[in-house]
């Protein structure tokens, strides 16, 4: 018989993360644990344990884990475990460990499986930030568009490739920052109503784990401003500004000029809100202008063609007064405004003419009449009479062109 010699190598065991710090973050971060040992293949589950130490480098704590099998018989078992970090204490994966924040900041994690170890994991606090365009305070008016920054490696909860997100409030306005490099996230907005009225808008971002954090923790709100503008507006009337003259017919074509009621800049805006568009009769009757609507997407100019038929009827419109008012309650002065134009209706004499001066008796006489102020009614009555036969003979005459006048005429 012959002596065999056989080595038995036995693969040892390794603990991996996929973390070598790790933020002390309220918000909950995530932290990747890879055991690989063959030895325990097919076992399901495996448990490891992390252990926290202070900034010292003794041990103040530890918490089992329990990792699953990436499959059947591979040996490697996995597990992603949230470890938040906040004013009543740590916890992992919902549970709560026996220190308190205070203990373990410029300490460290380190998991333990078996003799197994993994490398340090350190734990630290970091301090945050919030600009607005690169700065603290800007002005922006309706429809620009802004780049919201904040930098907090607190909210890089996975280290993996995917983005972490968050979202703040920006006025009214609820704004998702995405991460672009570890711990910078940014976010385009485009100042609208949903942001605010115009004035100054104070955004706040409130780090709850600062570097001030030693003692006790200790949060800090960093700030910015975005000032939206006021602007005067412009009301016109047919393209005057303070009085008109007009026809008691067609349309009053009013146009309001104001960025101030561009509150969607991606759509066509309608008078909202504070905003008031009114005509004043001459007896103090006050009529809701509707239908006041942006020309465009974000042009700030906003136009209605009003029905002149709406305020009455054309005798009794002729040589009355009405007054269209626009309120504007913001304004760069500082307080409300109101534009006014005074609308004048006027009537114009009418013309009779004929196809000549002479008629010999038996011949048709051709009569005309241009009465813009008769406009759209469709017959008129004249009157008829001679020297030689003074009774007034009625001749009603049909209309053969009707030109709507132009508003603008």
């Amino acid at each position: 018989k012959e002596d065999i010699a056989v080595e038995i190598q036995v693969t040892p065991a390794t603990v991996t993360v996929d973390r070598t710090e790790l933020p002390i973050s309220a918000y909950g971060v995530n932290l990747r644990i890879t055991v690989e040992n063959p030895a325990r293949a097919g076992q399901g589950t495996e448990n490891a344990v992390i252990v926290f130490y202070n900034y010292l480098g003794e041990e103040v704590d530890n918490e089992t884990v329990t990792l699953d099998e990436t499959g059947i018989q591979t040996g490697i078992f996995e597990e992603t475990v949230t470890l938040v970090f906040n004013s009543t204490g740590v916890y992992v994966d919902g549970r709560a460990v026996g220190i308190s924040v205070i203990d373990i900041i410029d300490g460290k994690i380190v998991v333990q499986y078996g003799e197994a170890k993994s490398s340090d994991i350190e734990l630290k606090v970091y301090d945050a930030y919030i600009k607005v365009n690169g700065t603290d305070s800007i002005t922006a008016k309706y429809g620009d568009t802004v780049v919201i920054e904040v930098y907090d490696p607190d909210r890089d909860t996975n280290a993996g490739p995917e983005n972490d997100k968050f979202t703040i409030k920006v006025g009214g306005k609820n704004v998702t920052l995405e991460e672009c490099t570890e711990g910078l996230f940014k976010a385009t907005v485009t100042v609208d109503g949903k942001v605010g009225d115009p004035g100054t808008i104070e955004v706040t971002y409130t780090d709850p784990t600062s570097t001030l954090s030693r003692v006790d923790l200790v949060s800090v709100d960093h700030k910015i401003t975005i000032t939206i503008p006021a602007f005067t507006s412009k009301l016109t009337v047919n393209g005057k500004e303070d009085y008109v003259e007009v026809l008691p017919l067609g349309t009053l074509d009013i146009v309001v000029e104001d960025p101030d009621l561009n509150r969607n800049p991606a759509a066509a805006d309608t008078l909202t809100g504070d905003y008031e568009l009114k005509i004043i009769l001459w007896n103090g009757t006050s009529i809701s202008v509707a239908g006041l609507t942006e020309t465009g997407d974000n042009t700030g100019v906003f136009e209605v063609e009003y029905d002149i038929s709406n305020l009455g009827s054309k005798s009794d419109l002729i040589g009355k007064t009405i007054l269209v008012v626009y309120v504007d309650p913001y304004t760069k002065e500082g307080y409300a405004v109101s534009k006014q134009v005074a609308v004048r209706f006027t009537a114009v004499l009418g013309e009779v003419t004929t196809d000549k001066d002479v008629y010999n008796v038996g011949e048709w006489i051709y009569i005309n009449v241009t009465d813009p102020d008769r406009a759209g009614e469709g017959r008129v009555t004249v009157y008829v009479y001679s020297d030689s036969y003074p009774i007034r003979v009625p001749v009603t005459l049909s209309c053969l062109l009707y030109t709507s006048p132009s508003p603008r005429d």
